[in-house]
């Protein structure tokens, strides 16, 4: 029984370090005007879908832009799609790496598309991909959001294998290292 137990403890420890995570930001956004939007991104990612919390503007969170269509109701119902795709543990310990390409994309609203894929030496997996989109308006230096769109992981083309690893392998720009989640390692 102990043999066992090692047994399935070493494999489910190979699994955890053997995937790996890239967070794909697609944006219009310059890298060097990143910052303020991508404290925003964090805040929309990690308390308003991973939670269904939003957190007030007094106690430093984000804020529904004025005018925006998104209320506490369209949240909470949006972060129970969001953990459909993806566990709220892969957003908080899952070394997700985030790398920002430019969005070819023509719009005058701000916004950041965001691809997540796990992958390991021989396939890839598009696991969740939204759209936040930013108001100019700002609440705490970070900016207003406007909207949210949760896309099924299969609609669109995901990238193939070498170029999920291209994108992770790049050396981390200063705005990828800013929104980097504390103890995960961003070369």
């Amino acid at each position: 029984m102990k043999q066992l137990l090692t047994f399935l403890i070493a494999c489910s420890s190979a699994s955890v370090f053997s995937q790996q995570r890239l967070e794909l930001l697609e944006t219009n956004i310059p890298t060097n005007g990143f910052s303020p939007y991508g404290d925003s991104y964090l805040w929309t990612k990690n308390w308003w879908l991973t939670n269904g919390m939003i957190i007030d503007t007094a106690k430093g969170g984000n804020s529904i832009s004025v005018g925006s269509k998104l209320t506490k109701a369209s949240i909470d119902s949006l972060s129970k799609l969001f953990k459909t795709f993806i566990s709220p543990n892969v957003i908080r310990f899952g070394n997700l790496i985030p790398r920002i390409i430019k969005s070819n994309t023509k719009s005058k609203i701000s916004f950041v598309k965001a691809s997540i894929y796990e992958f390991d030496d021989h396939s890839s997996k598009l696991i969740a991909q939204y759209i936040i989109e930013f108001a100019t308006s700002k609440h705490n230096k970070k900016h207003d959001v406007i909207s949210i769109t949760i896309t099924e992981p299969g609609a669109g083309s995901p990238l193939l294998l070498k170029e999920v690893k291209s994108h992770y392998n790049r050396k981390a720009n200063t705005a990828e290292l800013d929104i980097t989640p504390p103890g995960v390692v961003n070369k």
